[in-house]
């Protein structure tokens, strides 16, 4: 039996009920997918299996919203068209917005992080559509979050500073993927812990994990 890792994959799949609705999903000379790829830069595969659409992308909430789009228009029994699709990916975006503020809200309280504005907790909530190297950003945090709690149990630090700075040390992820953002992620996630108020001690633990600055 494998342990669960904080490995990603970057493809999701959509099951569609029956294959004539999938011809309706892809539109006249693929219209329709050329609407949801060009709104969400993402490459939606529909031939390579039967009764199901594939998705990838880079930004990984851009898969998810467009995961969410699909799976509502397999269920549209009228005809589909571009309008419908810009439409059903706005209600996708506001849906997974709540989504990632509930990810970031459970998150944050299994780390012990006691905040509470809905825009920090969204963004710790994109870490789980975030991935580098391969892993999982959201999972990766959480490793290093407890390993560095663990650490500092044996060597008497405090252990909250510790299991926040690593859990939070790569925080600036979920948004350095933005082509407006230009800061490095470690600059970033000290940026973003200054604005929500946490302690020197923690933001110098997140920040200084590559070294910007020397380690105190």
């Amino acid at each position: 039996m494998c342990s669960p890792t904080s490995v990603e994959t970057r493809a999701v799949h959509v099951k569609v009920p029956r294959d004539h609705i999938k011809g309706k999903i892809v539109g006249k000379k693929g219209q329709n997918i050329k609407t949801i790829e060009e709104a969400l830069s993402v490459h939606v595969v529909f031939n390579d299996l039967p009764n199901t659409i594939s998705v990838s992308a880079f930004q990984l909430v851009n898969r998810r919203i467009a995961q969410k789009t699909l799976e509502k228009l397999t269920k549209i029994k009228g005809d589909i068209t571009p309008v419908i699709i810009k439409k059903t990916i706005k209600q996708s975006e506001e849906e997974v917005d709540k989504e990632l503020y509930k990810i970031g809200k459970k998150a944050a309280a299994a780390m012990g992080i006691k905040k509470e504005e809905k825009e920090f907790l969204r963004t710790v909530g994109r870490l789980k559509y975030r991935t580098s190297y391969g892993q999982n950003i959201m999972l990766h945090s959480m490793e290093v979050g407890w390993a560095a709690q663990m650490l500092a149990s044996e060597t008497g630090l405090d252990i909250n500073v510790a299991k926040v700075g690593g859990f939070l040390h790569d925080l600036g992820k979920a948004i350095d993927q933005d082509p407006n953002v230009k800061d490095t992620h470690d600059q970033l996630s000290k940026e973003i812990m200054e604005k929500y108020e946490f302690s020197w001690e923690e933001v110098h633990a997140a920040w200084t994990h590559h070294d910007a600055i020397p380690q105190e």
